[in-house]
């Protein structure tokens, strides 16, 4: 049986997953096998950054890709508050990177600290609402679930849960 840490870390990286699938990024593997200060974590593939400069370059294009980027670091919190029932300080506990990834995206394409603050918030307010989505939830709970009896999953197994259980959801409403 798995302990309520475990299960948070689970839920945790699956939002990360979720979201990545969602925004067709693709990453190397996602676990939750502690390794160094981290308990878990979705790996991107190999310069998954690599010409990325929104500092840079202030394309709309980049713009897009950093709000993305920015949805898909929150999204862990997101779903553990999402799993918890409630917007629970729990769920953004061991957060910092996440948060300091996403602050770094945003201010990029920020012209102000309150822009930068507003922008954060409805980037929150949008992936809250894009993993809460009843099909999105299962890709969410399914890959949880599985992350808790395999630890680690590679891409290609990882995205064909979240597709099947989005698939299933919807075979499942459709046929009521």
């Amino acid at each position: 049986m798995p302990t309520k840490a475990l299960t948070h870390v689970a839920y945790h990286e699956a939002g990360h997953a979720v979201a990545a699938y969602l925004h067709h990024r693709r990453f190397s593997y996602v676990t939750i096998a502690p390794q160094g200060d981290s308990l878990g974590h979705m790996r991107h593939g190999h310069n998954y950054f690599s010409g990325f400069e929104p500092g840079i370059d202030s394309s709309p294009r980049t713009a897009t890709r950093a709000q993305d980027e920015a949805r898909i670091c929150l999204a862990g919190a997101i779903a553990v508050g999402i799993h918890l029932g409630k917007n629970s300080k729990r769920a953004w506990a061991g957060t910092e990177g996440d948060i300091s990834a996403a602050v770094r995206m945003v201010s990029s394409i920020s012209g102000s600290t309150e822009e930068e603050e507003a922008h954060l918030n409805l980037l929150s307010v949008q992936t809250r609402g894009m993993l809460s989505l009843p099909w999105n939830w299962a890709g969410v709970e399914a890959l949880a679930s599985t992350l808790l009896e395999h630890k680690r999953l590679g891409y290609v197994r990882a995205r064909q849960i979240i597709k099947d259980a989005i698939e299933h959801y919807d075979q499942r409403s459709t046929s009521v």
